[in-house]
């Protein structure tokens, strides 16, 4: 079996010049991993993932370290 006979004939795809807002809308929305990234011409560019935004983000200063979520529970269950 080859590709060919697997891939989409019409991919989601996004303009390189969009920003992360709609990327991850989409991501989110459509359930997806990754996007492929095409110019005006709609020749691919790249492919935009989770992990290449989160990269961005935590270069950028954007995540900030903080407890896991299991550890916010807790201590919401168990302040008075």
């Amino acid at each position: 079996m080859n590709v060919h006979g697997i891939m989409t004939r019409k991919p989601i795809t996004l303009l390189a010049d969009a920003t992360l807002t709609p990327a991850v809308n989409m991501l989110l929305a459509i359930r997806i991993s990754c996007i492929p990234i095409v110019d005006a011409e709609f020749r691919p560019v790249g492919i935009l993932s989770w992990r290449y935004i989160l990269r961005a983000l935590q270069t950028a200063g954007e995540l900030h370290d903080s407890p896991p979520a299991e550890d916010n529970a807790a201590a919401a269950r168990k302040s008075p």
